[in-house]
């Protein structure tokens, strides 16, 4: 582990690629913190169908990639909103030179639930910095939605932004774990490790690999009424089933049929789900999701069925991600949430918590900041009994953090 550290922290040093920039998706959000200098020449408005090439086109800048309209209407035709939930900002030429957006969630705590909405892809054209664009278009969306049914704002922004949302009126709830399967370290460094070293890497990957065999071979003996089924998609009846059964008490984002059906649908992920039965019951779902991010292969566990907060099969779960690990064997890396899976079964499959040593040192935490839409009264920040500002009140899963497309 002192070695993985050191190879780590020798790539941050040189300023290659670092396991931050290829484990997590990146966001070019320096501009969140810059105070407002003019807003004189620009318009905010809510976004149309004309501004659609120009918010693909700042997407595109910002975030690199090529997005296209089927991955935009993928993300923003939500189930939960009849309005595309984005607010850009135009110059005195009408081009789009700065947007926030939002994606729509229901939110619970118990029996009580509320729409809520996750700010998303705040973008600034690097001409148009400090002028304010940021906070006018978040403003804006804050008064729009003063009106609605949406009740709370939630998101896990970057450092950068935390200070501009706090002036807004965020609270921050805490960082949220993430935990990482380093299967391939040596393509994770991408060639920033100097080949003086990269035997102590490969020595690294050796070890990993041998702990999947060592993790197969003590997973052999395990309780033969437990069998895992594959999808090629997403049952959503069966995901929906085991939410309902075992709906938590903390807040939460609602695993219903439009979530289901919408979340996991993005066309650009190879996704693959798993249903564990015991005695042919399902008793545990996980859905994973594989794409390419920076030239890195990257799976990332969205979501795991029931949740922590509730007693669940720890047999079916070890069996789910065994059958995860031996089907991504191939991938550089695998992520999911420190809340998605107990701490004992990742550390069985040699997971690493990014709030824990090596990672910690070389990578970012994501920040959970939530806050009334509405703020005028100290019971707004209560769902059903739970302070939405405390960090033990919440469940957050991968699938519910926001993402470039």
């Amino acid at each position: 582990m002192a070695r993985l550290s050191s190879i780590l922290r020798l790539a941050q040093d040189r300023r290659y690629i670092t396991i931050q920039s290829v484990l997590e998706y990146p966001y070019e959000m320096g501009h969140l913190h810059q105070r407002d200098q003019r807003t004189d020449g620009y318009r905010v408005q809510q976004f149309s169908a004309e501004n659609l090439d120009g918010f693909l086109s700042l997407h595109e800048l910002t975030y690199g990639g090529e997005p296209t309209t089927e991955l935009f209407d993928w993300r923003y035709n939500s189930p939960y909103l009849d309005e595309i939930p984005i607010f850009v900002a135009l110059d005195d030429a009408d081009t789009v030179v700065g947007a926030t957006a939002f994606l729509p969630f229901r939110i619970a705590a118990g029996d009580t639930a509320a729409l809520a909405l996750q700010p998303a892809n705040a973008m600034v054209h690097p001409e148009h910095r400090r002028n304010g664009l940021f906070s006018r278009t978040l403003t804006s969306a804050i008064d729009h939605y003063r009106e609605s049914d949406a009740e709370f704002f939630f998101n896990f922004p970057t450092p950068p932004a935390l200070p501009a949302l706090t002036k807004l009126g965020w609270e921050d709830v805490g960082t949220m774990p993430t935990c990482f399967r380093l299967q391939h370290p040596v393509a994770l460094l991408n060639g920033s490790v100097p080949d003086s070293i990269t035997p102590v890497a490969s020595r690294i990957a050796t070890t990993v690999a041998k702990g999947h065999c060592r993790i197969r071979r003590g997973f052999a003996d395990c309780d033969p009424s437990i069998d895992v089924e594959r999808y090629d998609d997403v049952p959503v009846d069966l995901f929906v089933d085991l939410y309902e059964e075992n709906v938590p008490e903390r807040v939460h984002v609602v695993k219903d049929r439009a979530y289901v059906g919408w979340r996991f649908g993005n066309p650009t992920w190879d996704t693959v789900s798993y249903v564990a039965r015991r005695d042919g019951r399902p008793v545990t779902g996980l859905v994973a999701c594989t794409r390419q991010a920076n030239g890195i292969t990257v799976t990332v566990l969205m979501s795991v069925l029931p949740s922590t907060a509730v007693d669940r099969d720890t047999d079916a779960l070890v069996a789910v991600l065994d059958a995860v690990v031996d089907d991504h064997r191939h991938v550089d890396v695998i992520r999911v949430s420190g809340y998605s899976l107990p701490d004992s079964i990742l550390e069985r499959f040699d997971f690493l918590s990014n709030h824990a040593f090596p990672l910690s040192r070389v990578t970012n935490k994501t920040h959970l900041v939530t806050r009334p839409i509405v703020d005028d009264a100290e019971d707004q920040w209560y769902l059903g009994g739970h302070n939405i500002s405390g960090k033990d009140n919440w469940l957050i899963e991968l699938a519910d953090q926001d993402a470039p497309f």
